[in-house]
C-alpha cells in the first residue's frame, strides 16, 4: 500500500480532478502524509493491498480516488494518441488498479478504446498473473501485444517459454514481445524468434552448439 500512495498525485492538475469529484484535496493529502509516516515509524505486515487502501482512506474516498486516477489516464492515453499523429499507439496496462510499476492502471476497456492496442505483460516471470491480464485485454477486442522477460530467474526454460506463447496466441494476442533479448545466448536467438511467430509451434530442435569462446591474448 506505501507504494500505491506514495504514487498519488496532487500537482494542479490532479488537484483539479480530485476537487471535481468532491474530494477535500488538502484532508487525502494529510491522510496519506499521516499513514505513511505511521507506517514508517511502525512497520507492519502488509494485508491485501486493496483491504489496507480502503481502510486508510475510507471506503468512499478509497473508491472515488480510484476513479479519478482511472478516467485521468484514459485522458493521457488519448492525448498520447492525438499527439502521436496516426503512428500507431500501444499502452503497457493492467488490470491491477494499485499499479504503479510502469503500468497503466485504468478501466482496461476504456483504455483498449484509447489506445487501440494493448501490450500486456508481467516482467517478474509470473505465468499465472500474465493470464489474468491476458484474459481482461483478450475480453477488450483490442489488438494485443504479450511482453514476457527472459531475464528473470523464474523464466524456466523451453517449456515455460513455448507455453506462454501458446497461452499469448490462444488469447488472441498478434505478438510476443521477449524483454532482454540481446541477454540471450546466441546459438538460442532463432528458436526465440520462433516464438514471436503466431502461425505454428515453434521448432524446439536443438540447434548446433557455438563454438568455443577463444581464449583471451595475454
Amino acid at each position: 500500500m506505501d507504494r500505491w500512495l506514495l504514487s498519488l498525485c496532487f500537482c494542479s492538475a490532479c488537484t483539479e480532478r480530485f476537487t471535481d469529484a468532491g474530494i477535500d484535496v488538502p484532508a487525502l493529502a494529510e491522510t496519506v502524509r499521516a499513514t505513511l509516516l505511521a507506517q514508517l515509524a511502525e512497520p507492519r505486515e502488509a494485508d491485501a493491498l486493496g483491504a489496507d487502501a480502503r481502510a486508510a482512506l475510507g471506503s468512499e474516498l478509497h473508491d472515488t480516488v480510484l476513479a479519478v486516477r482511472s478516467r485521468t489516464t484514459v485522458t493521457l492515453v488519448r492525448d498520447a494518441v492525438a499527439a502521436a499523429g496516426g503512428l500507431p499507439v500501444s499502452v503497457r496496462t493492467t488490470s491491477d488498479p494499485y499499479a504503479c510499476d510502469g503500468k497503466s492502471a485504468a478501466d482496461t476497456s476504456a483504455l483498449a478504446a484509447a489506445a487501440g492496442a494493448l501490450t500486456v505483460t508481467d516482467l517478474s516471470g509470473n505465468h499465472d498473473a500474465l493470464r489474468r491480464e491476458l484474459a481482461a485485454a483478450a475480453r477488450t477486442g483490442a489488438q494485443v501485444t504479450v511482453g514476457w522477460n527472459l531475464a528473470v530467474g523464474r523464466t524456466t526454460g523451453e517449456r515455460q517459454l513455448t507455453d506462454v506463447a501458446q497461452d499469448a496466441y490462444a488469447a488472441g494476442a498478434r505478438s510476443l514481445a521477449l524483454y532482454a533479448y540481446d541477454l540471450a545466448p546466441a546459438q538460442r536467438l532463432a528458436w526465440l524468434s520462433g516464438l514471436s511467430r503466431p502461425t505454428g509451434c515453434p521448432d524446439t530442435a536443438k540447434p548446433a552448439p557455438s563454438p568455443p569462446i577463444p581464449e583471451p591474448v595475454k
